[in-house]
């Protein structure tokens, strides 16, 4: 996916794509998420090396609460809270 039309919004997003892209579709996810919305990102533990730019990423932005929970591969779940 490249793009979605600006007047796009959701309330949930799952990734479960290639690991190293998952900043990219973070991007190209976030300013269409509403706020309360969540975004579930799989194998997070189980691909750590390759997803450690998202987390960092979304770590980071002030828009969001993340948190991984320890399931065997590892599930990111970050909340939009502005």
């Amino acid at each position: 996916m490249e793009y979605l039309p600006e007047d796009f919004e959701i309330d949930f997003a799952f990734i479960d794509a290639c690991k190293k892209q998952y900043s990219d579709f973070f991007r190209l996810i976030a300013p269409h998420l509403k706020v309360g919305g969540y975004i579930a990102c799989d194998n997070v533990i189980s691909h750590a090396s390759k997803v450690q730019d998202f987390l960092e990423e979304i770590d980071n932005n002030p828009n969001y609460e993340n948190v991984v929970l320890p399931l065997p591969a590892g599930l990111s779940l970050a909340k939009k809270i502005r």
